[in-house]
């Protein structure tokens, strides 16, 4: 295993054209699973390609390991890779494809026999070896393609959006088992996702990515429940925001349009006065009894404009004083929220996430100049 590194790295396809990259820096541990997920054009596949060595930066160094390897090429990193489309070879077995790369460093025969078995049964793979790509099912064919990736011991594994060609329950399946191959094969990997659900799922950290940029990272509960900005907050998942604005400080009053919320935390600096956004995850609303009390936290009543059941659980769009909410609730729940029944709603404290009110913030790829010096 390896530590894995990226410092103030820089990078565009052109001279002319936009950087995709922009003083970017991550630093991945040692046996850590890292997700990267971000919005088409956010710049997670160049990353891969940077830390590949298939793509130079502009500026900033790539380590691996403690060492600098900005300028070894991708046959000299040692890194495993797994791209979305498998890239099995057809003619090959399944021993084949997964033996190819001892095969290539001229591995004795008896040496591959021993380590092909070996990754085929860490991947739920055992006795498949003369069975050719085509005969295996997706879900199958990813793991042969994980397999192939591992053989060689590589010091970190890169996974390029390596689900997103499965059906959502076959993904979910390989989530877990992709978790356990790489605790079990205890490599450091980096994988690059559009799916949230799957980033969250998988990744002991997680970083948002948009514009070439990092708009937040940490443990992937902690950037879900307290997120940083509207970005982060509706990017990775459903997210009621409203605004609002500080009564009080100590202890904290929020005014939302002439409801007041009480006990929030409130960010660093806040003063009376100041215009704020109140983030309330769909889920984390609490239908409640109207008992006259005035917890802490948020209270409202709204009324139900649609329910629509999604499996286990119910996707509800409320009309309130505040405008429209969205409810997520136990499909047990779904029966007593009817078109036009009127509920009451709660969001305890913790459950209620105070924003700074950001400023515009960018989708999509847009101009930006590097600091002096910083690219060549």
């Amino acid at each position: 295993m390896a530590d894995l590194r990226l410092d103030e790295v820089w990078m565009s396809y052109s001279p002319e054209g936009p950087p995709v990259l922009r003083g970017l820096s991550i630093d991945v541990a040692d046996g850590e699973f890292y997700a990267m997920v971000g919005p088409s054009g956010s710049g997670k596949t160049s990353i891969l390609k940077v830390l590949g060595g298939f793509v130079a930066p502009d500026a900033g160094r790539v380590v691996l390991d403690g060492s600098d390897v900005s300028g070894v090429p991708p046959e000299r990193r040692d890194l495993g890779i797994v791209f979305q489309s498998y890239a099995l070879f057809p003619h090959l077995t399944v021993g084949e494809n997964v033996g190819f790369g001892l095969r290539m460093r001229r591995v004795r025969a008896r040496e591959q026999r021993a380590e092909v078995t070996r990754l085929l049964a860490l991947v739920g793979l055992p006795e498949m070896e003369a069975r050719y790509p085509d005969e295996l099912s997706g879900g199958q064919q990813q793991r042969v393609a994980l397999a192939r990736a591992l053989v060689t011991r590589p010091k970190a594994l890169l996974l390029d959006e390596p689900l997103s060609a499965l059906d959502r329950k076959i993904r979910q399946e390989m989530q877990v088992e992709l978790r356990r191959i790489q605790r079990e094969a205890g490599v450091t990997a980096i994988i690059v996702t559009h799916d949230q659900e799957e980033a969250l799922a998988l990744g002991d950290r997680l970083m948002v990515l948009d514009a070439g940029e990092v708009r937040q990272e940490g443990r992937p509960a902690e950037v879900y429940s307290h997120p940083r900005s509207r970005f982060v907050a509706t990017f990775l998942g459903s997210a009621n925001l409203l605004p609002a604005t500080v009564d009080a400080v100590e202890p904290s009053r929020i005014d939302l349009g002439g409801l007041p919320a009480h006990g929030l935390i409130l960010p660093e600096g806040s003063r009376t006065g100041d215009r704020v956004t109140v983030c309330v995850r769909p889920e984390r609303w609490r239908l409640a009894g109207d008992d006259g009390a005035a917890p802490d936290g948020l209270a409202l009543r709204a009324t139900v404009r649609s329910v629509q059941l999604s499996g286990q659980v119910g996707e509800c769009r409320l009309d309130s004083e505040l405008g429209e909410l969205a409810l997520t609730v136990l499909s047990s729940q779904v029966a007593r929220l009817e078109e036009g029944v009127e509920v009451s709603l709660h969001a305890a404290p913790d459950d209620v996430h105070v924003l700074e009110e950001p400023a515009a913030e960018p989708t999509e790829a847009t101009e930006a100049t590097a600091p002096a010096g910083s690219r060549p």
